[in-house]
């Protein structure tokens, strides 16, 4: 079972990692030992040597007290006491630089481990309902009904339209606003992140001013956490690196997340905040182009990159499913959405336009450009529930695009063959007083009927 054979390969993935960091802190407490050891034999071999030196002063002490006359034993004890000053010397030397203090080895357990712990259960399941794969066609002479396959039309990216448009007023500061990253709330609210001025605007759903927020300097992308709850990364190199939690309601900083990097595009997929970095390879660092972003649908995550302009998809295990870059439709690229689809759209900084790629990633095509008065759009954020297309641009502007897609002949046929199959189904109810009909599902693809009724065939 797949279910069964994913938990087992988990299972197998957390025991692994488990061995792994097990020998690498053995490793790591040999090696600490190890030093610890030479230390000590070194500090040894030092005090035998001066103690042996020690022993002979008093031996000469000894012999001076017992033969010598008394000139000699000025002479003697001079020579002695210049001899023990540096004794005391070393003495010194050893508390001064520590080799006499006690050495103890700690360990310091990681508190992350015991998290595990907290984990009440290895996931969710839940019983997932899609669209069915037959339908109902009444035929007109039998009065019959039977079950078909339904002809499918699949829908592409020409079939995206843009019905309505509209470009928002925001109230500006002092200084132009740069909005790099945008979201929408569940309940209908608009963030955006001012990246020059270290704000997050907060519009009400009838896109006016609610309040304005100063964050740390340089917030770069957002994204919900929930109704109230956003999550922000900042660019800025030379401060620590973290992505901060506010409360939009309350205007207050809830939380802040350490990270090993910069931050850069950050999104929330099934309650898992998922960002972008920078990646360290062996002893070098491999900086990305400012602006790389991220974006997740079901088990599938999409990456921008700047630098190669280019657009990658990728599973929610890491395997590249495919790449897009052609460089005649993307320049300078940066936020990247996808909707209901899986249809991928993309900020196309350089030439003014929203570029959307097809789900295989074979296909794109410029949806928004110049002459919907679109300039340097940097963030976007496409709302699933009310397929709304936001656009934040680095010039300060913000747009909102209406998205709807066009539906084919066959799903129009569809549509009115089952409009007229409900007509006929009424009309047929209200004549039948005493009959009773139950249909028993077979499979997908077949009826049986338990019972005849007058009139109609099954």
């Amino acid at each position: 079972m797949k279910i069964q054979s994913e938990i087992k390969t988990m299972r197998d993935k957390i025991n692994k990692h488990l061995d792994s960091i097990e020998q690498k802190i053995l490793q790591d407490l040999g090696d600490v030992e190890k030093g610890v050891n030479s230390e000590l034999r070194c500090i040894q071999t030092k005090l035998l040597d001066h103690t042996k030196t020690v022993e002979e002063l008093q031996t000469n002490i000894s012999a001076i007290k017992k033969y010598a006359s008394e000139l000699q034993v000025f002479v003697g004890m001079k020579k002695i006491e210049t001899d023990i000053e540096h004794e005391e010397k070393f003495i010194e030397s050893l508390l001064e630089d520590g080799s006499l203090q006690q050495v103890d080895i700690d360990f310091k357990e990681n508190h992350k481990l015991t998290d595990i712990f907290s984990i009440a259960d290895y996931g969710k399941l839940s019983r997932i309902a899609s669209s069915p794969a037959v339908a109902v066609k009444l035929e007109k002479n039998k009065q019959a009904q039977f079950l078909v396959a339904p002809s499918v039309e699949k829908k592409t990216i020409n079939d995206i339209n843009l019905s309505s448009h509209r470009k928002l007023t925001i109230s500006k500061l002092n200084s132009p606003s740069r909005f790099t990253g945008c979201t929408i709330t569940p309940s209908g609210k608009i963030v955006l992140v001012d990246w020059i001025n270290n704000y997050v605007f907060v519009l009400t759903e009838n896109e006016s001013l609610e309040s304005k927020i100063n964050v740390s300097s340089q917030p770069i992308d957002v994204t919900c956490i929930d109704d109230k709850t956003i999550a922000i990364t900042h660019s800025y190199p030379y401060g620590s690196f973290k992505i901060e939690t506010i409360n939009i309601s309350s205007k207050q900083k809830e939380k802040k997340i350490r990270t090993s990097n910069l931050c850069y595009g950050i999104t929330n997929e099934q309650g898992k905040l998922i960002y972008c970095t920078f990646v360290i390879v062996s002893t070098f660092e491999l900086y990305p182009f400012f602006g790389n972003d991220c974006a997740a649908s079901g088990r599938k995550l999409y990456h921008t990159n700047p630098s190669t302009d280019t657009v990658t998809c990728y599973t929610i295990t890491g395997e590249k499913v495919w790449e897009y870059g052609d460089k005649t439709v993307l320049k300078n690229i940066r936020g990247v959405t996808t909707d209901n689809d899986n249809n991928v759209y993309v900020a196309s900084l350089g030439n003014n336009s929203i570029v959307v790629i097809s789900p295989d990633g074979k296909h794109a095509r410029r949806l928004v450009g110049n002459d919907d008065n679109l300039h340097q759009p940097h963030g976007i954020y496409f709302d699933k529930t009310r397929n709304n297309l936001l656009i934040s641009c680095y010039n300060g502007d913000v747009h909102i695009f209406k998205v709807k897609i066009r539906s084919t002949d066959v799903e129009k046929a569809k549509c009115e063959n089952f409009q007229n199959i409900l007509k006929s189904t009424t009309i047929k109810m209200q004549t039948l007083t005493k009959s009773f009909l139950v249909f028993r599902v077979v499979g997908f693809d077949t009826f049986e009927c338990m019972k005849m009724i007058q009139g109609w065939e099954c």
